[in-house]
């Protein structure tokens, strides 16, 4: 399971409790299920929107440049050593495969590998292995641990924990019941009040201001609510609603609204507001697609431009994309919907995609025309072609057990020896994490191709 596969643990408990429930079943029990399994919208489409990009697809490995032995160099006397790859070594009790790296690449957080605690490090790189810096450590939460994530600043670690009681009344099974604490990267630990259990894992999804991030409830209730990033006050945005549509956090416009999606079983509707709840505007999702739960796939830096993923359930019940542009759906380009296989990312504020005949091209927004770059990527594969996504001017993808990194701008790839690519993870500066079973391997991407 890869970071965007880890973003569905809590989105898909958070956000199932967002679906309107009709009177009358949509579909027949043998088509595919009950209305809850089908409009859990926000749950399958953010599964589509997120995995698209790793589908795999049938192709032969490409032959990029091979890589040559890489060596630390140091930019002047005293300063930071810079190196390829360094290696997290974990104590034996702890794995790197529910690990998470900060953004910054600076601190990890850890699970047990029975999950009964969760600790926080933070990578020492003063000392004489620069390939190889120990971790130090820094705070831990005693489980069970349920996930995971970080503030897009990484100055804390958000971690769920299992508080259910071990038995329930009249023997039936026990209410799972999950607490939220933040571990601060001072060592400190804040326990959130009320009722709040989940959170978008792998990043928090900040507010543009830094100060708010959306949380989930406990149980049942379909609303919106944030938590402040100290991580001490929680705030409903929007309250259930009495109308039996259910409703769910999106993501954040340029502007700093909050964005919410309301499904109902044959429509459904993107609002923003402000932090008081204030409707500013409303967009309809496209008539032909029903009661769809919206899903941000990529945007750019200022949020100009967000490309949504729409969907009513898992696989066939995928709807399509649209391109969000102030409070405006816009149809892609047919070159660039028929493109979304391989994902959609970002560079430079243009959209990037992989063509058909596997060139990367970025889709300029504003002026609406394509550009041609020189990375080609799995042209001539016959096995099977994954993308793991754009650090920066790079890109990361897979064929078959063999991973590359390649140079959007020159076109130049070489071999990247990803061990365990299902569970990677993109960080800031170009770096990748790829998380294995007793530890982590970070990838600074610039010095390997280098």
């Amino acid at each position: 399971m890869n970071y965007e596969d880890r973003e569905m643990q809590s989105r898909i408990r958070a956000l199932v409790d967002s679906r309107p429930v009709p009177a009358v079943p949509l579909r027949s029990r043998e088509s595919s299920g009950s209305w809850g399994m089908v409009l859990g919208v926000g749950v399958a489409l953010a599964l589509i929107g997120l995995l698209v990009g790793t589908q795999l697809r049938t192709r032969e490995p490409a032959t990029p440049a091979s890589q040559p032995p890489a060596t630390p160099t140091t930019s002047a006397p005293g300063a930071a050593v810079t190196v390829p790859t360094e290696r997290l070594v974990l104590p034996a009790d702890l794995t790197g495969r529910t690990a998470l790296a900060s953004p910054d690449g600076r601190f990890v957080g850890v699970m047990a590998r029975d999950r009964s605690r969760a600790v926080l490090y933070r990578v020492d790189r003063n000392g004489s292995s620069p390939d190889r810096p120990p971790l130090v450590q820094l705070a831990d939460v005693h489980g069970p641990i349920g996930a995971m994530s970080w503030l897009e600043d990484s100055s804390a670690l958000l971690v769920t924990v299992d508080t259910s009681p071990t038995a329930s009344a009249q023997g039936k099974p026990a209410r799972t019941i999950f607490r939220i604490d933040l571990i601060k990267t001072d060592g400190t630990v804040v326990r959130v009040p009320g009722d709040t259990s989940a959170f978008s894992t792998r990043r928090a999804l900040l507010s543009p201001d830094s100060q708010w991030f959306p949380v989930y409830g406990d149980c049942c209730g379909s609303s919106v609510r944030l938590l402040s990033r100290s991580g001490d006050q929680v705030r409903e945005v929007v309250p259930p609603p009495t109308d039996g549509s259910g409703v769910g956090f999106v993501g954040w416009d340029q502007t700093g609204l909050l964005l919410y999606q309301q499904i109902w079983p044959d429509h459904s509707a993107l609002t923003a507001v402000d932090l008081n709840g204030t409707i500013k505007y409303s967009v309809a999702a496209p008539q032909e697609f029903g009661g769809v739960g919206w899903n941000v796939v990529t945007a750019a830096s200022d949020r100009s431009w967000q490309v949504l993923a729409f969907g009513r359930g898992i696989g066939s019940d995928f709807a399509g994309y649209r391109l969000l542009v102030g409070n405006h759906l816009r149809v892609l380009p047919a070159e660039v919907e028929q493109a979304r296989d391989y994902g959609y990312f970002t560079l430079d504020d243009q959209l990037l995609y992989r063509a058909g005949d596997g060139s990367m091209r970025t889709y300029d927004i504003t002026a609406g025309t394509t550009r041609e770059l020189s990375l080609v990527v799995g042209r001539d594969a016959t096995t099977g072609l994954g993308v793991i996504g754009a650090l920066g001017h790079l890109f990361v993808w897979t064929e078959s057990t063999r991973g590359f990194v390649g140079d959007l701008a020159t076109g130049r790839a070489v071999d990247l020896p990803l061990q365990s690519p299902p569970y990677v993870d993109r960080l800031d500066d170009s770096r990748l994490a790829d998380y294995l079973d007793d530890g982590i391997v970070l990838f600074n991407l610039p010095a390997w191709v280098r």
